[in-house]
């Protein structure tokens, strides 16, 4: 008998990696996952990319994460894994290679499932437009018999070359700055160009195994190209903030004291334009020599050893910080402080570190790409440039930090009518 029918709720399982303490999609995920353990018998079916990060150090987190899942009634059902071969050749090699192409070319070879209870679920959703997770969705959907809702949380794919172009060369300027030799820096574009045209081909095969397409954002239908834009159904926006979240907001806006920093409002990677903020940073101080430039976020040793050395180019090394990982009240805490966030940011859908700032009183100096300037261009605090433009980036920046700015925050709704129209989505697809 299925378990709907034996509690009276409907049955879903859902494909995700919710981790509230990192922020971002990973903490929208969870929010889903916990708002709908309010009207459906809920299963967590693990991704193949979340279970790898068991045998590091990070476990212990990860871990505390399902437990507080599970502590509210969510059931995990099984999980994912890359096959044994995957993985050995791998460590064979000394290359993450095998690990990033044979899931995409074979994923039928390189992947297993793992059932820990048996569910009869009525719909499959994913929580993120990674392939990992929407292969994982697509296939138990298929598998299990039922419909499926892939939830788009950035574009999976990018139908104006345009933008394409300019995420590529965020990405040269990357390798250039941190590779030291050219053969190098060339093997990277290839190898970039090579997984982007795999890992689009797959993305576009697998959206088309689901029964319902949701975006976070109307900008993602944009991104992905007219043949999306009627298909895909959007939150406008599906983010927002929380209770819990305006109190800490209120607690720290005006309780502070500004310091003399601006702060790096994404992950520091390519994609959210770190070395474009760096540079800028580094003209800002010729009008500001006091100021810092703190960067919180996860990074791996070896980038931050070469971000280390770009910034000892740049003469600016003893005026920038890397705070690593820190939980989220200490980050909010760190942008409330700040004077300034400089955010040249080329992926998004709706920046959430960019509605933060601005609840928390810190103006923001970004890139004008389709998801920023859909939901903050022309409110107070928010200076918005052209993509790439790191001259302007510098001027805005210094405008900002010379004069007095108020911050206006977008009228949204709020997480709980988000959500509300979520459920109403996924309860649809089943009805």
């Amino acid at each position: 008998m299925a378990e709907s029918s034996r509690s009276g709720r409907r049955t879903i399982m859902v494909v995700s990696i919710p981790a509230s303490l990192s922020g971002g999609g990973g903490l929208r995920a969870f929010r889903s996952i916990m708002a709908y353990t309010k009207m459906f018998n809920t299963h967590l079916f693990l991704p193949y990319t979340f279970t790898r990060y068991f045998e590091t150090p990070g476990s212990s987190i990860i871990f505390s994460e399902l437990k507080k899942l599970v502590a509210e009634g969510v059931h995990v059902a099984g999980y994912s894994k890359l096959n044994d071969f995957v993985q050995d050749f791998d460590r064979l090699i000394k290359v993450r290679l095998f690990a990033n192409i044979m899931p995409a070319v074979a994923p039928k070879v390189a992947v297993s499932f793992k059932f820990i209870r048996e569910v009869n679920p009525e719909a499959v959703v994913s929580l993120h437009e990674v392939n990992d997770c929407l292969y994982v969705a697509s296939t138990l959907s298929e598998v299990l018999g039922c419909r499926s809702l892939a939830l788009l949380q950035l574009p999976p794919v990018y139908g104006s070359k345009e933008r394409a172009k300019k995420i590529y060369d965020a990405y040269m300027l990357w390798w250039r700055t941190l590779l030291d030799y050219e053969v190098k820096r060339t093997m990277a574009l290839l190898r970039r160009k090579f997984f982007d045209t795999l890992f689009n081909r797959q993305s576009m095969r697998l959206l088309k195994r689901f029964t319902k397409i949701v975006a976070v954002s109307k900008s993602i239908p944009i991104e992905m190209g007219s043949e999306w834009i009627e298909r895909v159904v959007s939150l406008d926006p599906g983010v927002s903030v929380n209770e819990e979240d305006m109190k800490l907001f209120t607690l720290l806006r005006g309780h502070v004291e500004k310091g003399d920093y601006v702060v790096f409002g994404g992950r520091p990677d390519a994609g959210k334009g770190l070395i474009e903020a760096l540079v800028a940073f580094k003209h800002v101080l010729r009008q500001r020599p006091n100021l810092k430039f703190v960067c919180t976020g996860n990074i791996s040793e070896v980038v931050l050893f070469r971000i280390r050395k770009f910034c000892r180019r740049l003469g600016i090394e003893d005026k920038v910080t890397f705070t690593g990982f820190i939980a989220r009240d200490e980050r909010l805490k760190t942008v409330a402080k700040a004077r300034l966030m400089l955010y040249p940011s080329h992926i998004d859908a709706f920046p959430y570190a960019v509605l933060e700032s601005l609840h928390l009183g810190t103006p923001v100096v970004a890139y004008r790409i389709p998801a920023i300037e859909a939901y903050y261009d022309g409110l107070s605090g928010v200076k918005l440039v052209e993509e790439g433009d790191v001259e302007a980036l510098t001027v805005e920046a210094i405008n900002t930090l010379n004069g007095r700015c108020e911050t206006e925050s977008p009228q949204i709704n709020s997480w709980e009518s988000i959500l509300d129209e979520e459920l109403q989505l996924v309860e649809g697809l089943i009805a």
